[in-house]
Order: structure tokens, then C-alpha cells, then sequence
């Protein structure tokens, strides 16, 4: 009994990133980090050509890096991104800029 318990816990550890990765709907943590950026930023990234606030699809993931990290050390001026970008650790920037650069294409 007790190995069985040791193994049913070895085996939910080893599964837990794979949980972690995805929603139960099937959407990943980095979606719907990214997410967040439509409200401006349009949908993955997505905008019409004539908007004021730049379009996130065909950037690169090390390019929105670069521009977050500005925004955070306020070497790049905007009305909310300062604030918007202290609300995300690093690894959920690296998420957003991975996935904006793999999905909003």
C-alpha cells in the first residue's frame, strides 16, 4: 500500500507541469498571459495599420522583451505600460513575448 501511495505521488509530480502548461479548457498559462495585451494591442497581437498603439504580431519574443524591460525601467515612456509591465514577474514576460512572437503571426 505504501509503495502504491509512493508511486501514485511520484507520478502526479511528475505531471504536475503538464497541468501547470494548460488550463482545463485547453489554454495555456502564456494564452492567457497574452491575452492580456488584446485590449490594446489587439487580438495576438493583431491591429489595423493606422492605430497609435503598436502592433505585437511579426515582433520578435527577444524584441518585446526589450520593450517591456524599458517600460519597466521607465527608459521608454507610455500612459499605463509602466504600470501594466511591473504587474508580471520575468518568467510570465518571457511567456507573453514566446508566445505573442509564436502566435501572433
Amino acid at each position: 500500500m505504501i509503495n502504491t501511495c509512493i508511486r501514485i505521488a511520484a507520478c502526479g509530480i511528475l505531471l504536475l507541469p503538464a497541468f501547470a502548461a494548460n488550463g482545463g479548457d485547453g489554454v495555456s498559462v502564456a494564452q492567457s498571459l497574452a491575452a492580456t495585451c488584446a485590449n490594446c494591442h489587439g487580438t495576438n497581437g493583431r491591429l489595423p495599420a493606422q492605430e497609435a498603439v503598436p502592433a505585437l504580431a511579426g515582433r520578435s519574443a527577444d524584441w518585446i522583451r526589450q520593450q517591456l524591460a524599458a517600460f519597466r525601467n521607465y527608459a521608454r515612456s507610455s500612459t499605463v505600460m509602466q504600470q501594466i509591465v511591473r504587474g508580471y514577474s520575468e518568467e510570465e514576460i518571457d511567456m507573453i513575448a514566446d508566445w505573442l512572437a509564436r502566435n501572433g503571426d
